[in-house]
């Protein structure tokens, strides 16, 4: 009978451990899956931070009335390029 119910212990300490692993695991997974989305969010942000930088420099600019500015809006809008003038790729966001 002593034997019995070491095993029996035993066995439900060995069931309880098993259980207690899976949970740890899940929650290792559902920890690292909300740090890649949050990873992914702060680049998002940095990146939106750049372009409302870049925004405001042309939006001060055009305050401003800085013809290299205006001239560089107007390029970019009406795709215009000097003769012999190599161009960029255009833009593409992501």
């Amino acid at each position: 009978m002593n034997a019995a119910l070491i095993s029996l212990h035993l066995l439900i300490g060995v069931a309880i451990l098993a259980a207690a692993c899976i949970r740890l695991g899940n929650g290792a997974q559902r920890v690292s899956d909300i740090r890649h989305v949050a990873e992914g969010e702060h680049a998002t942000k940095e990146r939106m931070l750049s372009e409302r930088n870049r925004l405001q420099g042309l939006l001060d600019g055009l305050r401003k009335q800085d013809p290299y500015v205006i001239e560089l809006i107007a390029r970019d809008r009406l795709d215009y390029h000097r003769p012999g003038e190599l161009m960029p790729p255009p833009h593409r966001t992501p």
